[in-house]
C-alpha cells in the first residue's frame, strides 16, 4: 500500500468520525483534529479578584463602569478567596461599612419624624414640614445608593471573599434589600413633591 493511500485511509477515517462538541451549538466548537485551534490562555485559578478586577492584581487600575460586566465564576465546592484578607481588603470592607451606618442614620432620622409630615398642606407651617421630609428622604436615598454601590463593587471584585456560599448570601441578601429601599424612597420622595407642588396651587381646606 503507498503512502498516499495510507494517508487517504487515514484521512477519510478521522473525517468519519463523531465531531467532538464542547459548548451550546456545534459550529461554535466542533473541531478538525487536523487543525487544532488555540485556546485562550485561563486566568489564574488563585487570583482573588473578580474577572472585572484582573488589573488590580497587576496594581491597575479596574472598572466594569464603562465595558462589559462579567459575572465571576463561583468554583465548586466553594473556596474563601484569599483566606486572609489583605489590608486593601479590609479597608474597602470597612468602607462600605460606613455607608452602611450612614444609611441606617439617615433612615432612622427620616422614620422618627415620618408621623409628623403632613400628607395634606394646608399652610406654610405644613410646607416647611414637607420640604424637610423631603431632605431627608434624599439624604436617605443617597446613603443607601452609596451603601448598594459599595457593596455590590465589593462582591464584584472579590467574589469569594466570604467564608462560605452562606455568608456570601447574606450580604447579596442586604445588597438587594439595600435596591428595593431605593426605589421604595424614591416613591416616597415623589410623594412629598407631589404634596409640595398642590401647595403651589393653593393650600387646601
Amino acid at each position: 500500500m503507498s503512502r498516499g493511500r495510507d494517508y487517504n485511509d487515514i484521512r477519510e477515517s478521522l473525517e468519519n468520525r463523531p465531531r467532538i462538541v464542547t459548548g451550546r451549538r456545534a459550529t461554535d466548537t466542533e473541531y478538525d483534529i487536523r487543525a487544532p485551534r488555540a485556546h485562550p490562555k485561563p486566568t489564574s485559578p488563585t487570583s482573588h479578584y473578580g474577572p472585572n478586577f484582573q488589573n488590580s492584581a497587576q496594581g491597575r487600575s479596574s472598572s466594569y463602569a464603562y465595558g462589559d460586566r462579567k459575572e465571576p465564576n463561583i468554583p465548586d465546592p466553594y473556596v474563601k478567596r484569599p483566606e486572609e484578607w489583605p489590608a486593601k481588603m479590609v479597608k474597602e470592607y470597612y468602607g462600605y461599612k460606613e455607608h452602611e451606618d450612614a444609611y441606617r442614620k439617615a433612615k432612622r432620622d427620616f422614620s422618627d419624624s415620618k408621623t409628623n409630615y403632613p400628607k395634606t398642606v394646608r399652610n406654610e407651617s405644613d410646607v416647611q414640614k414637607v420640604r424637610q421630609g423631603l431632605v431627608q428622604i434624599r439624604d436617605a436615598k443617597k446613603a443607601v445608593g452609596r451603601e448598594a454601590m459599595a457593596r455590590g463593587g465589593f462582591d464584584q471584585k472579590y467574589p469569594c471573599a466570604y467564608e462560605d456560599l452562606k455568608a456570601k448570601g447574606t450580604h447579596q441578601g442586604v445588597f438587594n434589600r439595600n435596591m428595593n429601599s431605593v426605589r421604595n424612597l424614591k416613591i416616597e420622595e415623589n410623594q412629598f413633591e407631589r404634596r409640595l407642588h398642590g401647595a403651589q396651587h393653593g393650600y387646601r381646606r
